[in-house]
């Protein structure tokens, strides 16, 4: 292999913003799982520090929600959100687990996750790009979950527009 990650810095610094904005947004289930509980702010970290997994901590999450008596709108906002934070977490394993190798010039590769039970290492190209249209993905996620909690300052937006350029670029 000649070439490294950080040959290529825009896919590098896409993907460690990728996985910056991925545990804020893995930190909202606890803050999700903590509202539903009603509790003070530390007993959904009382449950959850000792799941090591974030499937098995998503898993309960969503059991939680899905039989929730008490906080129906919670329940709604954000049950729907679970299958997106899977998907989300799959690209992030694969961002953090993968294996890069190189393809043809400036054509970078990414192998399965190494610790993925189906150890197929299928390979397939990734781009600067690529991985900046998942972060935009993922911070939409985010602020779906700010709204979803109620987090969210009266009259910020639902959805980011980018088809304007923001200040600053």
């Amino acid at each position: 292999m000649t070439a490294t990650i950080t040959d290529n810095k825009p896919l590098a610094v896409n993907m460690a913003a990728y996985i910056a904005l991925y545990s804020g947004v893995e930190a909202m289930l606890q803050g999700v799982f903590e509202k539903a509980i009603g509790g003070d702010g530390s007993w959904a970290d009382s449950i959850l520090h000792h799941v090591q997994s974030i499937n098995t901590r998503m898993d309960i999450v969503e059991d939680f929600l899905s039989s929730c008596r008490g906080d129906t709108e919670l329940a709604k906002a954000i049950l729907p959100l679970i299958p997106r934070l899977r998907e989300a977490n799959t690209y992030r394993n694969k961002l953090a687990h993968g294996v890069f190798i190189d393809g043809k010039p400036g054509l970078p590769m990414i192998a399965s996750n190494m610790f993925a039970r189906k150890k197929s290492f299928r390979q397939e190209s990734i781009s600067a790009e690529m991985v900046l249209a998942k972060y935009h993905e993922l911070e939409q996620l985010y602020l779906e979950f700010l709204h979803g909690m109620g987090l969210a300052p009266k009259g910020f937006p639902t959805r980011f527009d980018r088809s304007k350029p923001s200040k600053g670029n």
